[in-house]
C-alpha cells in the first residue's frame, strides 16, 4: 500500500511541476508578444512624431503630395516586418509549446506502461485480457496523439507559410504602387 501512496504523492508532484513548467512557458510567450508590441508602438510614436513635424515643415500643395508619398513607403515596409515578427513569436511559441506537452505526454505514457507491468506482475491468474487491454489502450493513445501532433504541426507551418505568401506580395504590391506615384 505504502508504494501505491508513493507512486501516487510523485505523480501529483509530477503533475504540479508540469503545470509549473506549462506556465512558466505561458508568461514566457506572453513576454515576448508584449516585448514585442511595446517596441513597435515606441517605434511608430517617435516615427509618427517626425512625420507630423515633416509634413508642418511643408511649404506648399506640391511638397506636400511629394512628402505623402515619400512618407507611405516605410509604413509598409514596417507592417510587413511587424507582421513576419509576430509570425515568428507565434510559430517560436507554438513550437516550445508543443515540445514541452510531447515530452509530458511521452512521460505520462511511460509511468502508465510502468503501473501496468507493476500491476501484469501482481495480477490474478486468468486477467491476462485485462492487462492486454490496458497496454492496447496505452499504444492507441499514443498513437492517437502523435496523429494529433502531427497535424498541429502541419498546421502551424501551413500558418507560417501563409503568413510569408501574404505578407510578400502585400509588400511588393505597396512598393510598386509607391513607385508608380513616384513617376507619375
Amino acid at each position: 500500500m505504502t508504494n501505491i501512496a508513493e507512486q501516487f504523492a510523485a505523480f501529483n508532484k509530477a503533475n504540479v511541476d508540469a503545470m509549473l513548467g506549462f506556465a512558466a512557458l505561458n508568461a514566457a510567450s506572453a513576454e515576448r508578444f508584449i516585448d514585442l508590441h511595446t517596441k513597435a508602438a515606441k517605434e511608430t510614436f517617435a516615427e509618427f512624431a517626425e512625420q507630423v513635424r515633416t509634413v508642418a515643415s511643408a511649404k506648399d500643395a506640391t511638397e506636400l503630395l511629394q512628402l505623402g508619398t515619400k512618407l507611405s513607403q516605410p509604413l509598409t515596409e514596417k507592417a510587413a516586418a511587424y507582421a513576419q515578427s509576430v509570425a515568428t513569436v507565434t510559430s517560436e511559441s507554438q513550437a516550445e509549446l508543443a515540445k514541452f506537452v510531447d515530452t509530458q505526454v511521452s512521460e505520462i505514457a511511460k509511468q502508465f506502461s510502468s503501473a501496468i507491468e507493476q500491476a501484469a506482475k501482481s495480477a490474478p491468474a486468468g486477467s491476462d485480457w485485462a492487462i492486454s487491454a490496458a497496454r492496447q489502450a496505452v499504444t492507441t493513445l499514443n498513437h492517437s496523439y502523435d496523429a494529433v501532433s502531427r497535424a498541429g504541426k502541419q498546421f502551424a507551418e501551413m500558418t507560417e507559410t501563409t503568413v510569408k505568401a501574404v505578407v510578400k506580395p502585400g509588400l511588393a504590391a505597396a512598393n510598386a504602387s509607391t513607385a508608380a506615384r513616384k513617376k507619375a
